[in-house]
């Protein structure tokens, strides 16, 4: 099962990554107005604010490892 943990891990990495930058590919029209700059630099700087997040409130894993079970 540990195995099965670390090989899923990066598709549900890549899968909150795909699934955020579609959200933010539909709703880039919405924030036009809102935001002083050019709005193609908005998925790049959420992305980019995603991460530090990810970094700084998970830096050891978005799933956990669990313990190995050794022989006495």
């Amino acid at each position: 099962m540990e195995e099965l943990v670390t090989i899923s891990e990066p598709f549900v990495g890549a899968g909150i990554f795909v699934t955020l930058r579609r959200l933010i590919m539909f709703y880039k029209s919405y924030f036009e107005v809102i935001v002083p700059f050019d709005v193609v630099w908005l998925e790049y700087m959420l992305l980019g604010f995603a991460l530090i997040l990810v970094l700084l409130y998970r830096p050891e894993r978005l799933v956990p490892e669990k313990p190995t079970k050794t022989k006495p």
